[in-house]
C-alpha cells in the first residue's frame, strides 16, 4: 500500500506551539509523528495495527494536548479503538468519538472532496488540525483502500505537512496532491476532519513507565478506558459535512433540486452511484442540495451524508517504503 507524497520531514515531531509549560494555557504542544503498525509500548498483545490508521491519527493530537500520559502509544492507540475499530477500519463519525474520547473538539463540519485550499488553509490559521480520509494503493496488488492521515500546517513554500500513520516520518505534500489523494479515496471521495485546538492542555503527568499494550482488553468499566466510554455518551460531538461552495452560495432557487420522477431514497442513492463512479457533478449536486431550502433536497443531502459518514477508512501495510511513490 503506497502513499506518494513529495519528501519526508527529518524530525519526527513538529511544533505548532511551544511547550511552556503543560496546563498553563490552551494550544498545541509538541504533536509527535507515531506509527500505526510498531507505535512505542507495541508487544505481542498489540495485533490489527493495520487497521490502526484512525486511532493512530487521534493518539498523535491527543499527544498534542499531553492527554493520557499514563499510557504507551500502542496502549493509548488501543483504547481509543475499542469497540469502534473493525477489520475494515474506522468510519468519519468512529473518528468524532475518538475525539470526544481524549476530550478533543472538533473545528467545524468535515469538509467534502470539493474543499478549496482556501477553505483547509483558514482552519490551519485558526490553530486547527485536520484529518485527512485518503486513497492508499497496494503497489503489489493494486487494491484501493481509504486511510487517515493527519494535517500538521504549511511550509513556506505553501505546501502542506502531514503524518501518515504507516510512514515512519512526517511528510510533505503538495495541494495539488492532497486534493487528488482525499478526491480518490474509494469508494466516492473522502473528507477533511478539522480538530480545534484543545480547550485546556492536560498536566505532564503519570508513571516513569507508560503502561504497554494490553494482551487482553479490559473491561470498559476500568479505567482509563471507561473514563473514556463516559466521555463519549455524552454524544457532544457529532460530525457534519459541509458541501457548500461559492457557486452553490450565489445560486437562485425557485424549484428543489431532486427530481420529481425520483424519490428521496432514489435519488440519494444516484449521487453516491455517481461519487463512486468520480463524476464531479456529484459533488456539485450535493453543494447545490445542502444549500437549497426545500426540505426535500435536504433530507436527500442528509442521507448521503449519513452514508457517508459511515464509509470506514483502513490503512493497510505497506509493500515497500512507504515514502516513496
Amino acid at each position: 500500500m503506497t502513499l506518494n507524497f513529495a519528501r519526508t520531514q527529518s524530525s519526527a515531531t513538529l511544533t505548532a506551539v511551544p511547550n511552556k509549560g503543560a496546563g498553563k494555557s490552551p494550544g498545541w504542544q509538541n504533536i509527535p509523528h507515531i506509527q500505526q503498525l510498531r507505535p512505542d509500548g507495541a508487544n505481542e498483545g498489540y495485533v490489527n495495527g493495520n487497521t490502526f490508521c484512525g486511532p493512530a491519527v487521534v493518539a498523535m493530537l491527543a499527544r498534542g494536548a499531553n492527554r493520557q500520559s499514563g499510557l504507551s502509544d500502542a496502549r493509548l492507540i488501543q483504547e481509543l479503538a475499542q469497540g469502534l475499530v473493525s477489520p475494515n477500519g474506522a468510519s468519519p463519525q468512529d473518528l468524532a468519538t475518538m475525539l470526544e474520547r481524549v476530550n478533543l473538539p472538533l473545528g467545524g463540519p468535515a469538509l467534502g472532496g470539493s474543499y478549496s485550499d482556501a477553505e483547509l488553509q483558514q482552519h490551519l490559521r485558526q490553530g486547527h488540525k485536520l484529518i485527512a480520509q485518503v486513497e492508499s494503493v497496494n503497489a503489489k496488488t493494486g487494491e484501493r483502500s481509504a486511510h487517515y492521515i493527519l494535517v500538521r500546517g504549511m511550509t513556506p513554500e505553501g505546501n502542506y505537512r502531514i503524518s501518515n500513520p504507516l510512514a515512519g516520518h512526517p511528510q510533505v505534500v503538495s495541494p495539488q496532491r492532497l486534493r487528488g489523494l482525499v478526491g480518490r479515496a474509494p469508494p466516492d471521495g473522502g473528507m477533511l476532519i478539522p480538530v480545534a485546538e484543545p480547550r485546556y492542555v492536560s498536566e505532564a503527568s503519570g508513571p516513569s513507565k507508560p503502561k504497554a499494550a494490553w494482551l487482553e482488553a479490559p473491561k470498559r468499566d476500568g479505567a482509563p478506558c471507561g473514563v473514556m466510554a463516559r466521555r463519549e455518551a455524552r454524544h457532544d460531538f457529532e460530525l457534519d459535512i459541509d458541501y457548500i461552495g461559492r457557486e452553490a452560495e450565489r445560486w437562485g432557487f425557485s424549484r428543489p433540486v431532486t427530481p420529481e420522477r425520483l424519490s428521496v431514497p432514489e435519488f440519494a442513492d444516484r449521487l453516491l452511484w455517481l461519487k463512486r463512479k468520480g463524476d464531479p457533478k456529484a459533488l456539485f449536486l450535493l453543494a447545490y442540495l445542502q444549500s437549497s431550502p426545500f426540505s426535500r433536497d435536504q433530507r436527500v443531502c442528509e442521507r448521503v451524508t449519513r452514508a457517508e459518514l459511515k464509509q470506514p477508512g483502513i490503512g493497510k501495510k505497506l509493500v515497500g517504503d512507504p515514502c516513496l511513490w
